[in-house]
């Protein structure tokens, strides 16, 4: 019998490409290439999809790549930010601000309202607009 039902998958249940040499222990960190990595990620993507995965030393790297899934990824709407350990033992001494604030404390949407504009795509491109015509003059 097969269950059709929806619901959330847990991290440790869903099964995402990845690559096909992945050892105990060490997962994938024989396939990496670290003086090249941005371009093995783009050749990877090639291979495996738009969504892939890789495990090195047992920790799950997720790789997304596609132009709709990175706009479903970068949704405000859809995610949380998560403190982890480390953030929530530092609020635990600091309380909550930019770092350590939950997304539903006042202090966090504070600070997002002020720096989300400052990151925007526009103002990147804005920025990279600047530094290559600084660089066209120097060279």
């Amino acid at each position: 019998m097969i269950d059709n039902t929806v619901g959330p998958v847990r991290a440790v249940d869903r099964m995402l490409p990845h690559p096909p040499r992945r050892l105990p222990v060490l997962g994938d960190v024989l396939d990496l290439h670290v003086t090249e990595s941005s371009q093995w990620a783009m050749r990877d993507a090639q291979k495996y999809g738009s969504i892939y995965e890789r495990n090195v030393f047992g920790t799950r790297v997720t790789y997304v790549s596609g132009p709709v899934e990175v706009a479903a990824v970068n949704d405000e709407s859809t995610w949380a930010k998560f403190l982890g350990v480390p953030m929530g033992n530092l609020r635990q001494v600091a309380g909550d601000g930019l770092f350590t604030a939950y997304n539903s404390e006042p202090s966090w949407a504070t600070a997002h309202a002020i720096l989300a504009p400052a990151f925007s795509q526009s103002v990147w491109v804005t920025i990279e607009l600047h530094r290559s015509e600084q660089w066209r003059r120097v060279l």
